[in-house]
């Protein structure tokens, strides 16, 4: 969260630049009105076009072609069970490849590689057997490297794996600074962006960026990070002691830039305002772009220098559309 407001105290909106460097402006949004849109569980951008993850049915994924989200077709990921429904576990994107986006299942626990065309979508390849454990997000950083997010019930833990889904090896481990409660929800698990050999861990409760290179022998390296200093028993203590949680509640990117979508609420944990804040792939905080609409999931299209926002809660059918300009180059 960006920060608590008391209920019916509101906040100025300033514009230049802020105490923390940060150049401050305000956009104004557009409203767009998107087709098929009901259902609506998780989305991403790949090139031009947009998938969306609907509830399970006989087609799971919807294809919208940007600025304007014109819905393009619908595909299914199969196999699967006789009679059964197919639950995604996430969507994986292509680090590389724009026309690429990865699936995986969370009954069958296979990986699918989804090539998407200009009028249908085809599975390339799967790779089956991955491990029985939970996966929460992921990204595919080469043909033969993802990256996961999971967590391990039985174990209590959570784990960020550098992994080679041909046979499921794990080929690094990166440090996670991810707790799961005792109700096994996951705290302060990280979002992954990747882009150009550069990989950034952004924590969702406890501001923290870590930046990594993915080196020519296929290893990341870490190489900075930008926020808060704290390991696991930090976070369990800062839990403990309810401090408050400053970091995004989504994050998007692009070549240029890293945006994370932050939230103000008030004592009943009501929305009230978003803003994104843009940094380099140095670890340079740039720009606070204040929102005309709440949102609670963005998208950034830097080609077209628009950013999406959504609130799927309030208007399932709604996208806001934002015209970033220079913000996005």
């Amino acid at each position: 969260m960006w920060l608590l407001v008391a209920a019916g105290v509101g906040f100025v909106a300033c514009r230049g630049g802020d105490s923390e460097g940060f150049e401050t402006a305000d956009l104004p949004a557009d409203s767009l009105t998107v087709e098929g849109f009901s259902g609506y569980t998780s989305w991403m951008r790949q090139g031009d076009k947009v998938v969306v993850y609907t509830l399970p049915g006989d087609t799971n994924f919807s294809v919208y072609r940007l600025p304007e989200f014109a819905p393009l077709y619908d595909f299914a990921v199969e196999p699967r069970e006789p009679g059964s429904l197919f639950y995604a576990a996430g969507l994986f994107p292509d680090g590389v490849q724009d026309s690429v986006l990865y699936v995986f299942s969370l009954q069958e626990r296979f990986l699918s590689r989804v090539l998407l065309g200009e009028d249908t979508a085809r599975v390339e390849e799967r790779f089956p057997g991955a491990p029985k454990i939970v996966y929460v997000n992921g990204t595919v950083l080469a043909d033969t490297l993802v990256l996961a997010g999971t967590m391990n019930f039985l174990e209590k833990s959570h784990s960020i794996t550098l992994l080679d889904p041909r046979g499921w090896d794990t080929l690094q481990s990166l440090n996670s600074k991810t707790i799961l409660d005792e109700r096994f929800n996951a705290v302060n698990y990280p979002f992954f962006a990747f882009s150009r050999g550069r990989l950034v861990l952004a924590y969702k409760h406890y501001k923290r960026l870590e930046y990594y290179a993915l080196s020519p022998e296929g290893r990341l390296d870490f190489v900075r990070a930008v926020g808060k200093d704290y390991d696991r028993k930090d976070v369990a203590r800062m839990k403990e002691k309810r401090t408050p949680m400053d970091g995004p509640v989504d994050v998007a990117w692009g070549e240029n830039h890293l945006y994370l979508l932050e939230n103000a609420v008030n004592e009943r944990g009501e929305l009230l305002a978003s803003r994104v804040e843009v940094f380099d792939w140095e670890g340079n905080g740039l720009y606070r772009l204040r929102l005309e609409r709440p949102a609670v999931k963005i998208l950034v299209d830097e080609a077209g220098e628009r950013l999406y926002a959504i609130r799927p809660a309030l208007d399932s059918s709604r996208v806001y559309r934002y015209d970033l300009g220079r913000f996005a180059r």
